[in-house]
């Protein structure tokens, strides 16, 4: 199945200021949840800043090409140093869309999925980059397609509790682009 591109415009979310997290991030839940069906999913958020010379849309047809927004072989992540010893493909938020809905969990910080995630990234990213990034696409993939990422170097240290439940890797990496179900583009 062909995944859909979700367009959902945020003018007023700006990681310059503080968002108000939970009114974004809520309105996005609820334009995403009209457009996805019900299931379990795992969201991968990406900035395109840091994308240097990528418009959204580029990344967007990367990523419905490729499957993910890693089309730079060698590139390392952030923090790669911090997760070597996992065999993963990505970071993502799992959850699950119920009845129109997206499920609440307790494990977030702001009670909206989308809002957590920008909350995440506008307070916490600059410890690992040096300044906040702004989510502008979403990856959502079917975590039918998806597994847990382990710890496959057992001499390599576990990264801080909480954080392994976002490891994930593909089930079939030769069919990265089947576990996509849609690209959201939040502008």
């Amino acid at each position: 199945m062909k995944p859909s591109v979700i367009h959902i415009p945020a003018p007023e979310y700006d990681v310059s200021g503080t968002p108000d997290y939970a009114r974004i991030g809520g309105r996005v839940d609820a334009a995403m949840a009209a457009r996805l069906g019900d299931g379990t999913y795992v969201a991968r958020a990406i900035g395109s800043s840091d994308h240097e010379g990528k418009t959204v849309e580029e990344l967007t047809d990367l990523i419905l090409e490729l499957g993910t927004d890693k089309y730079l072989p060698g590139k390392p992540e952030v923090a790669a140093s911090d997760f070597r010893g996992y065999d993963h493909d990505f970071h993502g938020t799992s959850f699950e869309l119920t009845g129109g809905r997206i499920a609440p969990d307790r494990e977030r910080e702001i009670p909206s999925l989308f809002g957590d995630i920008i909350y995440h990234f506008r307070e916490h990213a600059p410890l690992d980059r040096g300044y906040p990034v702004r989510i502008d696409v979403l990856i959502i993939y079917r975590r039918a397609m998806l597994q847990r990422a382990t710890l496959a170097d057992p001499s390599a240290p576990r990264v801080r509790e909480g954080l392994e439940r976002h490891l994930f890797r593909f089930e079939n990496r030769r069919k990265k682009r089947d576990a996509v179900a849609a690209v959201v583009q939040i502008t």
